[in-house]
C-alpha cells in the first residue's frame, strides 16, 4: 500500500498509522519458508510480528503465496521470542542453505520473499477490539476522532437521519496516567451532555486534489462520560481499491485516545492500533462554542502495525468556531442545533501535508462529527 494512500486512509478514519498491534503475540516474531526439492529452490519470507493462530496455518498461507510466484513444496514457519533471535536463526539457515554444494555446484537457489500474512487464516483469532470494523491519524484520526484529509467536494453528501439510540455505559479504554488526569480535570475536555441521539453521515470528497474518498460514519456518546465512539468505513481510490474500517473513541470530540483499524487492498490486509501517549499542549477550550473563538492542542501518538514496529508522531491542531444552524441542515430529521468548527491539522515526524478539517458539533448527540464532503 502506498505511503500516501495509507496516510489518507488513516486521516480519513480518524486513526494514525496502521498494523498488527494486539494481533502480535507477546513480542514474538516469525518467518516462513518453502523447500521445493524438485526444483532445488527455497523460498524464504522476511521476518514479521507473529499474528494469532498457529505456525501450521501461517505456513499454509505462505505456501499459497509462494504458489503465485511459481513455487511449491514442503512448508514450515519458525517463531522466536524476539526479532533479534529470529534474525539470527534466519541468517544461520540461509547461510547453511547456500553452503550446500554437490561437486562444487550449489544445490539450492534461495529466494527472499517480501510477504506479510494477509491474516485471512487468523481473522477468527484476532481480538474483537482489533478485528472489529474500525484505520490512519488522528489518523491518526494513525487515530483514528473523526479526522479526515482536506478535501474538495467530489459529490454531494449523502445524509440520513439515524434513530435515537440510548448511549450505554461502557468501560473507557486505559489511558496513560498524565492523559487520564488531564481528561478528568481540565476544562478543555468537559463536553456538554448529549441527549442520546446517534449520528450517521455518509459522503464523498477529493483528497489532495487526486484521491476520491467515500466515507460512512456513525458516532455515539457514551453515557456518563465525555467520550464518543466512532465506527467508520472509508473507500479510497478509483473503484474503492483501498478500504479502511475503524473503531475507536475520541475525547472532547476531537482527540482520539485509541483506535483500531483494518485496511485492505489488492496487496492484502493490514491491522493497526493507534494510542495517544501524551497530550503536549492545550490552548483555550472548545466550550462554550462561540463563533470566532479559537482553541487548539498538540498530541503525540504511537502506532503499531504489521509492516513496521512502532511509529511515533505528533499532531498540532488549531480550530476556529463557525456558525450555528439547525441540525437538520446536514442530517434530515435530526433535532437540536449544529455548530461548525474549522480546524487545521499539521503533522510532526510524519510525511503528510497540513490538512483542513471541518467538524460539526451536534448538541442532540453531544458529539462532534467530521463533515464527509469537506
Amino acid at each position: 500500500m502506498k505511503p500516501l494512500v495509507t496516510a489518507i486512509l488513516a486521516l480519513s478514519c480518524l486513526a494514525p498509522v496502521a498494523g498488527f498491534a494486539q494481533a502480535t503475540d507477546s513480542g514474538r516474531y516469525t518467518y516462513c519458508w518453502v523447500k521445493d526439492t524438485g526444483k532445488h529452490e527455497i523460498w524464504l519470507s522476511q521476518i514479521f510480528p507473529t499474528p494469532p493462530g498457529t505456525d501450521a496455518a501461517l505456513a499454509a498461507e505462505f505456501l499459497t503465496h509462494v504458489g503465485t510466484l511459481g513455487g511449491a513444496g514442503d512448508k514450515t514457519c519458525v517463531t522466536a521470542e524476539s526479532r533479534e533471535v529470529a534474525q539470527t536463526r534466519r541468517s544461520a539457515e540461509s547461510a547453511a542453505i547456500m553452503r550446500k554444494r554437490s561437486f562444487g555446484i550449489r544445490i539450492y537457489d534461495l529466494h527472499d520473499v517480501t510477504w506479510t500474512p494477509a491474516a485471512v487464516s487468523h481473522v477468527d483469532s484476532v481480538p474483537a477490539s482489533v478485528a472489529a470494523p474500525a484505520a490512519p491519524v488522528a489518523a491518526p484520526p494513525v487515530a483514528a476522532a473523526p479526522v479526515a484529509a482536506p478535501a474538495v467536494v467530489a459529490a454531494p453528501p449523502i445524509a440520513a437521519a439515524a434513530p435515537a439510540v440510548p448511549a450505554t455505559a461502557q468501560p473507557e479504554p486505559p489511558a496513560a496516567p498524565d492523559i487520564g488526569k488531564k481528561i478528568a480535570s481540565d476544562p478543555f475536555f468537559q463536553l456538554p451532555a448529549g441527549k442520546g441521539a446517534a449520528l450517521h453521515r455518509s459522503g464523498s470528497r477529493i483528497v489532495n486534489k487526486t484521491m476520491p474518498v467515500t466515507s460512512d460514519s456513525t458516532m455515539r456518546r457514551r453515557a456518563g462520560s465525555n467520550q464518543c465512539h466512532l465506527e467508520e468505513t472509508v473507500l479510497a481510490g478509483e473503484g474503492g481499491i483501498y478500504k479502511s474500517t475503524a473503531s475507536g473513541e475520541t475525547w472532547a470530540g476531537f482527540i482520539p485516545l485509541s483506535m483500531n483499524s483494518r485496511m485492505s487492498s489488492q496487496k492484502g490486509v493490514r491491522y493497526s492500533e493507534l494510542k495517544a501517549v501524551a497530550i503536549d499542549k492545550l490552548i483555550g477550550k472548545p466550550f462554550p462554542l462561540v463563533a470566532g473563538n479559537s482553541f487548539g492542542w498538540s498530541v503525540s501518538y504511537e502506532s503499531l502495525n504489521n509492516s513496521i514496529d512502532i511509529a511515533r508522531y505528533g499532531q498540532d491542531w488549531n480550530c476556529t468556531v463557525g456558525v450555528t444552524a439547525p441540525a437538520s441542515t446536514s442530517i434530515p430529521g435530526m433535532a437540536g442545533e449544529q455548530t461548525e468548527v474549522k480546524c487545521r491539522l499539521s503533522f510532526v515526524s510524519l510525511p503528510a501535508p497540513p490538512q483542513e478539517q471541518i467538524f460539526i458539533w451536534y448538541d442532540a448527540a453531544g458529539c462532534f462529527m467530521q463533515d464527509p464532503t469537506r
